[in-house]
């Protein structure tokens, strides 16, 4: 009983640092008494699969066991939300490109103003999450995480895993963000040529609602190439994030 009892605590600390660091469930919708209750139950769930792998060190406090594993889950949680990083990041890009960057509106994830392409590309990220069943692999990943990063100990990763990290959640806004880029500026090249060609042709006012009108219609048509993208990219989200573990 008295090890069900310490054993608790690890799987607590690992669960709730993943809960808070992983950006799919918003802080607005998921306060901090919604995340400790629901991280309360999950670890009750996980003891059985932990107290199996579970020996007492003596040479290691239980504070620090403590603290490590709350350090590790933020870790976890932070490398699960590569996908909505990067998907943020291309809403940023789409933003600038199509001229909604000075479009505000209040984030429901975060309650501050963003603009609203930032808003639909993290609200698309966090919904593929959710209904393909990613964000239940994750849960399910921290909770098997116990046989391969046992507790007390640290995830060992390499210096150039969070360069990999930044250089593939840019590569994937990127990709994302291609077209609208190269769209956005063959029309300036081609605005460019005829404000130089026709200087009487009023070019500030058939501009912006020309660069927002074939943002709107470039988006539309790419949504079936998106969804499919964020299904695939979300699915390797899932094997990146069990290698991690597995490297551990």
């Amino acid at each position: 009983m008295a090890n069900n009892t310490l054993g608790y605590w690890p799987v607590f600390f690992r669960l709730l640092g993943f809960i808070v660091a992983t950006p799919i469930l918003p802080s607005r919708f998921f306060n901090m008494r919604t995340k400790i209750t629901f991280v309360s139950v999950m670890a009750l769930v996980a003891i059985p699969d932990f107290m199996s792998v579970f020996a007492i060190q003596t040479s290691v406090g239980w504070v620090e066991i403590y603290v490590s594993e709350l350090c590790l889950g933020l870790v976890l949680g932070v490398f699960s939300g590569i996908v909505y990083w990067a998907l943020v990041f291309a809403g940023d890009l789409w933003d600038i490109m199509s001229g909604f960057q000075m479009m505000t509106a209040i984030d429901p994830f975060t309650s501050v103003p963003q603009p609203v392409m930032t808003q639909l590309f993290s609200l698309m990220a966090a919904a593929t999450f959710v209904i393909t069943g990613v964000l239940d692999n994750f849960i399910v990943d921290i909770i098997m995480s116990y046989k391969l990063v046992p507790a007390g100990s640290f995830l060992h990763l390499a210096l150039s895993e969070p360069v990999l990290f930044l250089t593939r959640a840019f590569a994937l806004g990127l990709a994302v963000s291609i077209p609208i880029i190269v769209v956005i500026l063959i029309l300036q090249f081609i605005m460019g040529v005829v404000s130089k060609g026709a200087s009487g042709f009023p070019i500030f006012v058939v501009w912006v609602p020309l660069q927002t009108a074939v943002a709107l219609v470039l988006l539309f048509v790419m949504l079936p190439a998106i969804r499919l993208f964020m299904h695939n990219w979300t699915n390797w989200a899932v094997q990146y994030f069990t290698s991690l573990l597995t490297a551990g």
